[in-house]
């Protein structure tokens, strides 16, 4: 079957799946989101994270604003793989104190 068949929508006569990685991707980002905003003690351990990987990587600026910005030396899956979806997708993330 075509692709634009698989991946079209139902409306127009496809069959309405969806990209896995588009949907690992969004979903990740948006569980992120979601616990960084809360608060509660998974929101302080993904800021103490975010600090983590800043300071391993020795960069300054806020990884998930820049997504493009290359880093071959990086280390921490979880955070590089965000960082990958956001750059491919054309978003960044800004925090807010």
């Amino acid at each position: 079957m075509p692709t634009a068949v698989v991946y079209g929508p139902r409306v127009y006569g496809g069959i309405g799946l969806r990209h896995l990685y588009i949907v690992q991707g969004s979903d990740t980002t948006a569980i992120f989101m979601r616990q960084y905003r809360h608060g509660g003690r998974l929101g302080r351990l993904l800021r103490i994270l975010l600090q983590w990987f800043q300071l391993i990587n020795g960069i300054s600026f806020d990884p998930f604003l820049y997504p493009n910005r290359p880093l071959p030396h990086a280390v921490g899956g979880w955070f590089i793989s965000m960082r990958k979806y956001l750059a491919e997708s054309g978003f960044g993330l800004t925090f807010t104190k």
